[in-house]
């Protein structure tokens, strides 16, 4: 099996089909170099979806096309707000800590306008 098939096969997962092709072929690659001597088979493709997941896919909401028409908003109005939250939300991670973030920001302006800490 080629290089290119493995991407293929990753591809037709639902769960990684937005993943760029670049991550998923950059850990083909460090797969492959460090199991030179294993056959490629289906049980090496989910090994290598394994890695992707824990490494990418887990971190991602199912919001990629959103992300795109959000990320061309911005483009629009550079400083709308509104849209870099919801831009932050497409990721897991991210929007988790949208609420630290907004207490963090909104502490500094009242830190700023009355003068204390």
């Amino acid at each position: 099996m080629e290089k290119q098939e493995i991407l293929e096969k990753i591809k037709e997962s639902k769960k990684y089909k937005n993943l760029s092709e670049e991550i998923i072929e950059k850990e083909i690659n460090k797969y492959l170099i460090k199991n030179k001597e294993k056959k490629i088979n289906k049980k090496t493709i989910k090994e290598i979806k394994a890695i992707l997941h824990r490494l990418y896919a887990s971190y991602q909401t199912n919001k990629k096309g959103k992300r795109d028409q959000l990320l061309e908003d911005l483009k629009i109005d550079k400083n709308n707000i509104e849209t870099i939250n919801k831009i932050f939300s497409t990721n897991r991670s991210t929007k988790e800590r949208l609420s630290i973030y907004f207490l963090r920001e909104l502490k500094s302006y009242c830190v700023a306008r009355n003068g204390d800490g």
